[in-house]
């Protein structure tokens, strides 16, 4: 018995020990992470001390007074708080966010200049600055393999291998498909024109892009648009429920941290179970298409039996490879990349047109001559291409057998084409976030070798409050995450000119665009220099008789008919898709299917916006979607106009909330 409490004790002893030695091996790795912690955050108090920036504090940097403007309680996407904080600064090319010793430093860049710099390849960087690791975020939503994420050569390879399902001549062939599926989508809206109900545009806009990205990508047709809600793909664990679920689930990054999102175990487990279906229906999909690939290597001249069989996205990324857990793995990654940020990014630029289009008619309390001018022009290009008997002719146009579509929506589509930029430069989809590791050595990033410090050059500025003139200078930037903020960049009126607030096309017409709607068709034929466009405002003074005077002789020296026209702009001055080898694989896509809603948009239905931005509501209507709130701060602050929340990628706040009515 005393032998036995004897070994007891020892034992007890022993685990006490190891106790006490994991205990101090914790201590002492707290103390050093502290350290290590006070000095990287020392290094940023110093080391970035030149680049503008709000008052720090000398412990919290700015973690308090950025934080205060970009809280999750605010419901806004962070770049509308960063646009104010670049105003408060004077409007620099570029300003730092000190959000040590929580995170790192931040630089907001709002001058294309430094933008190009970080998104082209250079000696360092081969397929330009890597990505931030914020992003990672984003992994259960697309995949671990996602081109979103990954870096270097492994990258190189899938972009490759994806390149060609997005490229403009397959894409054309697929015309047909998104005309049958935009069909679809003019049955909806006849329907709410005849029952006169306002509703969420975001609903019918992402069923629709959800219809075509689908099919594009794998060849399954969920029939988004007219399944009923609750039911099959749109039921509880349904495909597309997951992907709506998934989306909302993600966490939103540059908007403070939410505690929420870490003690909820609802969320968590929620986000496994979906994540699981939704990953397992992709790779069924894939699986299921093994063989009609094969049988398509081995007979290469057989024609399709449908528009988009043997010519999906996987279909041609997986061609002529052995399917290998490694290859499907990518596969599924790229393809849930692009069923979310294929119908995500469409879907919100269908809602901002409608928003434009809706400024053009007298009963929007935004009305204006300048927006009504623009659907006149566009309705009139839309006239002299598909015909002026049906407002929706343009679908009947683009699914002929004999339809040259990539001239129709091309080069006969120009003033189409400016609207549909134009609206993306006031609402791009995101932003851009970089991260180059500190040198020579970032406690983030031990595994990274030793490196020379990097730096990017500030141009000269003058502060747009007080006057002072800031010289141009080279700033070090390593260490810091690097946010290309496109929506600052596409309203810089340092760049973009006084009216880069205002809504105009004609920033991206060349000398062929037209400023009158009888000249139109001509306009599309012709390289007649057009007369200036005059929009009220910078871009044209309009006189009492109606003629116009420019504030710049430059547009009619040159014959554009902008002053600030996108082509006497620095380069990357408009990047809605970001620039570079990283510039967004669907954007042709993204601009395809725009081009066919907006042709039955603008000619077919009268748009009016409900609630924010729009008319008063009728007693008891819902104005507001989104979070089931109908009072916001931020809606107050901004005189109810429409504003973008952070959903992923920036979505309007309240769905887009339209009434429409059929023209007679």
């Amino acid at each position: 018995m005393a032998g036995i409490m004897a070994e007891n004790a020892e034992v007890t002893t022993a685990l006490y020990l190891l106790l006490r030695i994991a205990v101090l091996l914790i201590f002492f790795s707290i103390v050093y992470k502290t350290v290590i912690r006070i000095i990287f955050t020392y290094r940023i108090r110093q080391r970035y001390d030149d680049i503008p920036h709000l008052p720090r504090h000398w412990l919290a940097g700015n973690l308090v007074n950025v934080g205060e403007q970009m809280s999750p309680s605010i419901n806004a996407h962070p770049d509308n708080a960063m646009r104010g904080i670049w105003d408060e600064l004077g409007q620099p090319p570029a300003y730092m966010i000190d959000l040590a010793p929580v995170d790192r430093a931040m630089l907001i860049i709002a001058d294309p200049t430094m933008a190009e710099a970080i998104t082209q390849p250079s000696p360092e960087y081969k397929y330009s600055t890597p990505k931030s690791n914020t992003l990672q975020q984003l992994t259960q939503l697309v995949g671990h393999h996602s081109l979103v994420l990954i870096e270097g050569d492994e990258w190189k390879v899938q972009r490759r291998r994806f390149n060609k399902g997005f490229a403009p001549m397959h894409l054309n062939t697929l015309i047909p498909l998104v005309v049958s599926k935009t069909g679809v989508f003019l049955d909806r809206l006849k329907s709410y024109a005849q029952s006169g109900e306002n509703f969420q545009l975001k609903d019918p806009a992402s069923d629709l892009t959800t219809d075509v990205i689908t099919q594009l990508a794998i060849e399954k047709d969920f029939q988004a648009q007219t399944v009923q809600e609750g039911t099959g793909p749109k039921s509880t664990f349904g495909f597309l429920t997951a992907i709506k679920i998934m989306s909302s689930l993600t966490e939103k990054t540059g908007q403070g941290f939410d505690i929420s999102s870490y003690i909820h175990p609802e969320r968590k487990v929620k986000e496994r179970i979906y994540d699981r279906l939704y990953t397992k229906a992709i790779y069924n999909e894939i699986i299921k298409k093994l063989p009609s690939i094969k049988q398509g290597q081995s007979n290469p001249d057989a024609k399709p039996s449908t528009v988009s069989s043997a010519k999906s996205i996987v279909s041609l990324a997986l061609t002529g490879l052995d399917p290998t857990p490694s290859v499907l793995d990518a596969t599924v990654s790229q393809v849930k990349t692009f069923l979310f940020a294929g119908q995500d990014t469409t879907a919100t630029l269908i809602q901002w047109m409608a928003l434009e289009l809706s400024k053009s008619y007298p009963s929007s309390p935004l009305y204006s001559e300048h927006h009504r001018q623009i659907r006149e022009h566009l309705c009139a290009e839309h006239d002299a291409v598909f015909g002026s008997s049906d407002p929706f002719a343009a679908l009947d146009v683009l699914s002929r057998e004999n339809a040259h579509v990539d001239e129709l929506l091309g080069s006969k589509l120009p003033y189409t084409t400016a609207f549909i930029k134009e609206a993306l430069r006031l609402n791009p989809p995101g932003g851009s976030a970089r991260l180059i590791p500190l040198a020579p050595y970032d406690p983030d990033y031990p595994h990274v070798k030793a490196q020379q410090p990097h730096f990017l050059d500030l141009p000269a500025w003058t502060h747009s409050k007080t006057g002072e003139r800031h010289e141009a200078r080279r700033i070090r930037v390593d260490g810091m995450r690097l946010y290309n903020s496109h929506f600052i960049i596409h309203r810089n009126p340092n760049t973009w000119g006084p009216d880069a607030t205002e809504f105009d096309p004609a920033r991206f017409l060349d000398r062929s665009g037209k400023a009158s709607v009888d000249e139109v068709e001509e306009a599309i034929n012709t390289n007649k220099t057009p007369t200036p466009h005059a929009n009220g405002n910078a871009n044209g003074n309009a006189n009492a008789n109606g003629s116009t005077t420019k504030p710049d002789a430059g547009s009619a020296q040159t014959g554009l008919p902008h002053p600030y026209h996108v082509s006497t702009l620095p380069t990357g001055s408009y990047r809605p898709f970001e620039r570079g080898p990283r510039t967004c694989i669907g954007s042709n896509l993204a601009y395809m299917e725009a081009k066919i809603v907006l042709a039955i948009m603008a000619r077919g239905f009268e748009w009016t916006k409900v609630g924010l931005d729009g008319t008063k509501p009728e007693p008891g209507e819902v104005v507001y979607g989104g979070t089931g709130r109908e009072d916001v701060k931020v809606g107050e602050s901004q005189g109810w106009r429409v504003w973008s929340i952070n959903q992923v990628t920036s979505v309007p706040v309240d769905g887009m909330r339209m009434r429409v009515k059929l023209k007679s």
